[in-house]
């Protein structure tokens, strides 16, 4: 099985077929990827609010900007390196 995880966040908009979670547990989402990603570049993560992006339309119908989201994402490992895959979203409330 691929490793697991929850990102939590405030959701933005980014576009009409994206979105962004505005990262909430960064610590945890770091550690993950020490563990599971050692390689992958992680500058994106040290920014004030990371962000992660969420493009799998069924998901992005689910929620608006401001909602806040529990979004569970597994790590496949690609032959161009880790890619994060999508497996729920669940909205914890609206805006």
């Amino acid at each position: 099985m691929n490793p697991r995880m929850t990102v939590r966040g405030k959701v933005e908009r980014f576009g009409d077929s994206q979105l962004n979670i505005v990262v909430e547990n960064v610590e945890e989402l770091r550690s993950f990827y020490r563990e599971h990603a050692p390689h992958r570049n992680l500058d994106w993560m040290e920014t004030a609010e990371p962000r992660f992006t969420v493009s799998k339309r069924r998901f992005v119908a689910r929620c608006r900007a401001g909602d806040d989201v529990a979004y569970l994402f597994e790590l496949r490992l690609c032959k161009d390196g880790p890619r994060a895959s999508g497996l729920n979203l669940q909205v914890l409330s609206t805006a």
